[in-house]
């Protein structure tokens, strides 16, 4: 029976830091007439024997505008928010194996499941292939955008990915397909250019509010006064939760999907201070840097603070 499942890896490219490895993946997935429930990635050291089974997966992030699938694959592709990417962390075994098989499994919300496998070793880069709208950016009249005027402020595990969903429901409101472009924070990003970040907000004449809800934003310092500068005039909607639990979450949410090394609480908590000292973990941390900042993330009155200064209340 042929698989309703259209996928393809087009990025795998491995990076080795003094405080570990991991492989950046990037690529879409699709199914016919249905919907992607999750993508996850793991890999399997050649022989399988060396280990005895594969690596702890990781959920990589679904939802990247792809509008080249769509003009490809016309009506088999349900929607052009089909991308995929993540950072999978390798352990000490699977870094220093001579190679590797690279596993991407994606599973349909009706349990059919489709894996893509290839051979990998540490210092492969899979070249990526010039998408058609990239191509349609550069010979096509250009569409029309609006600049986002709403940002969805709220420390990580706060809610904001439901806000996000109930709010998108509005019939003058359109928030970005990608719920997090982490754009104007340090780290790894959502929308990885500023293109890729504005073509998010195509202009509907139906539309009053173009948003998006990073929760980087909010905690991440830089974020604010950028904003301020380029749009001044922006609304913002906070929503917060319980310090102490939302921390705990956060650190549930990074362990389970591979981004959070340290296999308890405590350590992660007694670890913050040395992270927020240590430059390369700033620079090269699997996801961004303040989501590891569990206590000083759960300063709401400093993060607050930033945003009165530079915006009216009101």
């Amino acid at each position: 029976m042929t698989s309703s499942i259209h996928a393809y890896l087009d990025i795998a490219e491995s990076c080795q830091e003094s405080w570990g490895t991991y492989v950046r993946l990037e690529g879409w997935a699709f199914v016919e007439k249905s919907t992607v429930a999750k993508v996850e990635a793991w890999v399997e050291v050649i022989p399988v024997e060396i280990l005895g089974n594969r690596s702890k997966s990781t959920i990589l992030t679904y939802g990247k505008s792809r509008p080249d699938l769509v003009k490809a694959f016309g009506s088999l592709c349900p929607t052009p928010d089909a991308g995929y990417n993540g950072y999978l962390h390798l352990g000490k075994e699977e870094a220093a194996a001579e190679i590797l098989t690279l596993c991407i499994c994606i599973t349909s919300v009706s349990g059919e499941i489709r894996e893509l496998r290839q051979p990998f070793a540490v210092t492969d880069t899979v070249s990526r292939v010039v998408t058609t709208s990239e191509i349609s950016a550069m010979t096509d009249i250009p569409a029309r955008l609006a600049a986002p005027n709403l940002f969805i402020l709220g420390a990580a595990k706060c809610g904001t990915t439901s806000l996000h969903y109930a709010l998108s429901q509005h019939p003058e409101i359109h928030l970005s397909s990608i719920k997090e472009p982490t754009f104007f924070c340090r780290g790894p990003l959502g929308a990885m250019n500023p293109i890729d970040y504005f073509n998010l907000f195509p202009y509907q004449s139906e539309k009053r509010y173009y948003g998006e809800a990073s929760h980087a934003n909010f905690s991440s310092p830089e974020a604010a006064p950028i904003l301020r500068q380029l749009f001044p005039n922006a609304k913002f909607l906070l929503i917060l939760r319980n310090p102490v639990r939302r921390a705990y979450a956060l650190y549930q949410h990074l362990f389970r999907h591979g981004q959070e090394p340290l296999t308890t609480f405590e350590q992660a908590i007694e670890e913050e201070e040395k992270r927020f000292l240590d430059g390369r973990f700033r620079d090269y941390s699997l996801t961004n840097f303040w989501n590891y900042m569990y206590v000083r993330s759960s300063r709401y009155d400093l993060q607050l603070e930033r945003y009165l200064s530079l915006f009216p209340r009101e």
